[in-house]
């Protein structure tokens, strides 16, 4: 028999190995993750971590952080990182048949989920695909994409369109790629993806605990061309790309492909799984279509009224 109760504080080191256990798990739906969160934010008065659990153990569970306005607690996802459920691997979720075990699971999570959140607007990782329970329960469905790299850069190198690859090698000659190590350029940053002292205070936590990394793109008199964060998730062997920009748009062409691709080649031995980010613009996405990663739905899902 399933019961959907609250995580104890004694159980959040178990919890933390479930997410890792979990394929759907990684560093955002951790207790560390979730908690700084929490504690970066003045508007955000709390963390409800709620599990589905039967005598086996923990079958799915969900990380939320909520502030509470006019006595209603409600919950929106942050600048960065996925707000969603992990599963057990015992569930194989990823499998595409024999899906209402998973279904059930995941719908009397919701049900309880939503009589403790008034209002939740969550962006779901890309590992979860079945959305039926949200849809079955009248929440808002809106759908957008990133791209990911999966396998290591010697075979990302291989699916990599030819015209691309040439952009890449030219900019090798045109521009350099570094890690910025002591984070010089981190208000340059913060500037171009239009954060503030929140996210500053977000990436200091990531900094500190070796789970960030500042890339640079420089032409050759060392003015700054491009930048990205680098979000190290060792949870799943993924790296999460966040505000990924090129100063000059009409530089965009050659320099998101070279950022890109060197991120990636100085991270795949560690992180073989790399999550792009999603694309404001059409001409972002097929820049990260020609550079073989896979298009991969995400669900943004909200329920209630704000």
């Amino acid at each position: 028999m399933n019961i959907i109760r609250q995580l104890t504080s004694d159980e959040y080191e178990k919890w933390d190995e479930f997410v890792v256990r979990s394929p759907e798990g990684g560093i955002f739906q951790t207790i560390a993750w979730n908690q700084m969160i929490c504690d970066t934010s003045p508007q955000l008065s709390g963390l409800l971590p709620l599990v589905n659990m039967d005598e086996k153990g923990f079958q799915a569970g969900i990380l939320v952080c909520y502030s509470t306005k006019s006595g209603r607690k409600i919950s929106n996802f942050p600048m960065f990182g996925y707000v969603s459920p992990v599963l057990s691997p015992e569930l194989n979720y990823a499998n595409r048949y024999h899906t209402y075990k998973n279904y059930t699971i995941l719908a009397e999570l919701l049900k309880q989920l939503v009589q403790e959140i008034k209002y939740i607007r969550m962006e779901n990782g890309p590992e979860i695909w079945d959305i039926r329970p949200h849809e079955f329960q009248d929440w808002d469905i809106e759908t957008t994409y990133t791209h990911i790299w999966k396998g290591g850069a010697a075979g990302a190198w291989e699916k990599i369109d030819q015209e691309i690859k040439e952009t890449i090698e030219t900019a090798g000659q045109n521009f350099t790629f570094k890690e910025d190590e002591e984070w010089k350029n981190l208000d340059r940053f913060l500037k171009g993806a239009g954060a503030g002292v929140i996210t500053r205070e977000r990436i200091e936590w990531l900094r500190t605990r070796g789970a960030g990394r500042l890339y640079l793109v420089a032409d050759q008199k060392g003015t700054v061309s491009g930048m990205t964060l680098a979000i190290l998730s060792r949870e799943n062997q993924t790296a999460y790309l966040w505000g990924s920009k090129c100063n000059e748009l009409k530089m965009e062409k050659e320099v998101l492909p070279y950022l890109y691709w060197k991120s990636y080649e100085a991270l795949a031995n560690d992180f073989p799984h790399m999550d792009l980010g999603g694309s404001d613009r059409y001409e972002i996405g097929l820049v990260k279509d020609k550079l073989g990663c896979e298009p991969v739905p995400r669900f943004i899902t909200t329920f209630g009224k704000k």
